[in-house]
């Protein structure tokens, strides 16, 4: 496990084109990092692999964020933009949360520059909102794609509702195979509290 949303299956034996993974937790939702294909938990699953795969899978029930661009270095991604993969459990429901600070100081500690965030999924709604009000950074990071992994039918609408009462449409694919939904173009900031309704 990386954390407790991941789970890596290294692959160890020469010339391997699978792999057996047991997925754990009868009561989970596990789902292909790459594929979005997902299984339930307690059970064993055979995974194609080539020379460059390392199988990955998201849990269900949690929210990862993640990197939208590749950069030369840490202080170069900064200020660098977000992803959200939200992958949903047997309960629709998911959560995950964000740590920030200007990774180079102690100021997080003696000035309480961080910023702290909860990702929730409920009731097809994704929000964002502070997870721990001791902190204060003016991080200028943005969210600006959210991938919901597992829903199970095509929304009519999606929108963006923020702190200040302004609502926002926002322009979706749905991917029935996969029972994906990919939302893009995005400019939430992380920092600040908002919603996402999907109806």
């Amino acid at each position: 496990m990386l954390g407790s949303a991941l789970l890596v299956h290294p692959v160890t034996e020469p010339k391997a084109t699978t792999v057996d993974v047991f997925l754990p937790g009868s009561n989970e939702i596990w789902y292909d990092y790459k594929t979005f294909a997902h299984w339930e938990g307690g059970c064993t699953v055979k995974i194609p692999v080539a020379l460059d795969t390392i199988p990955v899978f998201q849990r269900g029930g949690s929210v990862v964020p993640i990197r939208t661009t590749i950069g030369k270095s840490t202080g170069w991604m900064t200020n660098s933009p977000y992803g959200l993969r939200v992958a949903l459990s047997t309960k629709d429901s998911a959560v995950g949360e964000v740590y920030l600070d200007d990774g180079h100081s102690f100021q997080y500690l003696h000035q309480k520059q961080f910023l702290h965030r909860k990702f929730s999924f409920c009731s097809s709604v994704l929000s964002n909102s502070c997870a721990d009000e001791r902190g204060h950074y003016p991080s200028k990071c943005v969210v600006e794609q959210i991938l919901v992994l597992g829903l199970k039918k095509k929304p009519s609408s999606v929108s963006t509702h923020s702190s200040d009462g302004k609502d926002q449409p926002v322009t979706f694919t749905y991917y029935a195979q996969t029972s994906t939904l990919s939302l893009e173009k995005l400019s939430l900031n992380i920092g600040a509290d908002w919603e996402v309704h999907i109806t």
